[in-house]
């Protein structure tokens, strides 16, 4: 077992305790969510986004795929591999939608606009704003509102950017589907 060192929490705790183990955001909240087995997965939001599946303790030798194989942990001598897409902007678009151009003033509007959108509207954003992430791999993109016409609004203009996320979501997920059954 590795000791890293030992942490009292910056004086929060009243002794000291081993620090034994470490892991990665991404990796930790596979393990917090709970996604011990084969097959599991998660999606968590933060300035971007990572769509992450447990692929077991056998890496497949032929992943071909626009994502990336890593370790997800080592446990009592045991490995668990996992697939990884990550989004570049995921709450970082919301954001953007607040501080730079003020469609809105909280986060929280963002549903009731996206859902009072017209339906005829076919608006799509290109999220690209540092390029586009998994599984697309251009890191040379701009992002950009595209269909819009002179009745789209604020509301689908909102509506156009939540969904930039599912669909960035949807096609990881597309890829986890073409992973050998072994995986």
């Amino acid at each position: 077992m590795l000791h890293f060192g030992d942490t009292d929490l910056f004086g929060l705790l009243p002794h000291l305790i081993p620090i034994l183990s470490e892991l990665g955001d991404s990796q930790a909240a596979l393990y917090a969510h709970g996604c011990f087995n084969a097959g599991d997965f998660k999606v968590t939001f933060g300035t971007g986004s990572s769509v992450m599946l447990n692929i077991g303790n056998k890496l497949p030798k032929d992943i071909n795929n626009k994502l990336n194989t890593s370790i997800a942990w080592s446990l009592n001598g045991e490995i668990s591999y996992v697939i990884e897409g990550n989004i570049n902007y995921a709450g970082a678009c919301i954001t953007w939608l607040k501080d730079n151009i003020k469609l809105i003033k909280t986060p929280e509007e963002t549903g009731d606009l996206a859902l009072t959108a017209n339906p005829e509207d076919h608006t799509i954003l290109i999220p690209a704003f540092a390029g586009l992430g998994a599984p697309y791999w251009k890191p040379d993109m701009k992002a950009a509102f595209v269909g819009m016409t002179a009745t789209t609004s604020k509301k689908e203009l909102v509506r156009a950017t939540l969904n930039s996320l599912v669909y960035q979501i949807a096609d990881i997920l597309a890829e986890f589907q073409k992973l050998p059954p072994s995986a």
